[in-house]
């Protein structure tokens, strides 16, 4: 098939939808009856929520309701494509969380009849917070002393060894510090190197530097990145005869029945995925993302179709697919 199409001009199946906008995506549908919600996101990059006051967004006309972590599934067991399952990891990724550990994770979702109303409720919740220690450079978080990026520690431990017949346990979070010797020439410009977990190497690497025409010694960092596709995290969801039908940004609809009915906890046979196009994803789509699940609570627990719409600002937050490097 690639033959025949290489140097050809041709017409994808979906082009014509899309440059006539007839192509629908997620935040595209509207039902009779549909709810809006909106996100409130953390303001630290690491705090607990002590407790939470939304009586008077409750009390406003148009509100329907409120959603946080208390109220979402317990975290599942995930089966890999080969059929090992793995544990639930209670570290991992949230759709809302009570200890957020990065600047703009979701907190809270709130409904009501339409967006405006919504975000002019958000404004009326009051958190009691209690700021967590924090890091957004390893360095630093690798100083004797220095701050971990989560309570447990600042490393994910290797991998605990598979038990016959038991699902394969996460790993878990250690804590890793540098001597104040390794960081000696930090002051002069120079990465200190420590002491990694893991060590390897391939080759003659002492003879290789030794016969180099130039030997380069930088240090170089990369920033965390978003994919930034043209289409956010958008969702919508209803139920009908007890099956949920969900209208969501994905790269693979089969995948995300799989990522939904395990993250509500349901049988995929009750999962209904709708994505007639998708608005790029380069992988951070590949299975729906998390989030999504917030309208589907809420819409269940209202009765009523829920959309969530993500903004670009907040896609910056909960969009991240690429770590930093250092």
């Amino acid at each position: 098939m690639a033959e025949k199409l290489v140097g050809q001009n041709y017409t994808t199946p979906d082009l014509v939808a899309k440059v006539t906008g007839k192509a629908k995506y997620a935040e595209d549908y509207r039902v009779e009856g549909m709810l809006f919600c909106k996100l409130l996101l953390s303001p630290y990059p690491h705090a607990r929520v002590k407790a939470i006051d939304a009586s008077q967004a409750l009390a406003m006309p148009g509100v329907k309701g409120i959603l946080t972590a208390d109220d979402l599934p317990a975290p599942a067991d995930v089966v890999t494509d080969l059929g090992q399952r793995l544990a639930a990891n209670t570290k991992g990724e949230k759709a809302l969380a009570n200890e957020p550990v990065y600047q703009g994770e979701p907190v809270l979702a709130l409904v009501a009849v339409d967006e405006l109303t919504a975000s002019n409720a958000l404004e009326k919740i009051e958190i009691d917070w209690e700021q967590l220690p924090f890091a957004v450079d390893p360095l630093v978080s690798l100083r004797p002393g220095g701050p971990n990026a989560r309570l447990e520690g600042n490393v994910w431990g290797k991998p605990q060894p598979a038990v016959p017949g038991q699902a394969v346990a996460p790993p878990a979070i250690e804590t890793l510090k540098w001597t104040d010797a390794e960081f000696a020439d930090y002051d002069q410009g120079k990465l200190p190197m420590g002491k990694t977990p893991d060590e390897w190497s391939y080759g003659k690497v002492d003879e290789g530097f030794k016969n180099a025409a130039l030997v380069l010694d930088e240090t170089f960092v990369t920033p965390n990145t978003s994919h930034q596709t043209l289409e956010p995290r958008t969702a919508m969801a209803y139920w009908q005869n007890g099956k949920l039908y969900i209208h969501c940004s994905t790269q693979s609809v089969v995948q995300t029945v799989g990522s939904i009915s395990r993250w509500l906890q349901m049988d995929p046979k009750d999962v209904v995925v709708i994505s007639a196009y998708t608005g790029g994803g380069f992988g951070s789509n590949a299975t729906g993302t998390i989030t999504s699940i917030i309208p589907a609570l809420l819409s269940k627990k209202l009765n009523a179709p829920v959309m969530m719409r993500i903004d670009r600002e907040t896609e910056h937050y909960i969009g991240g697919a690429r770590p930093a490097m250092h």
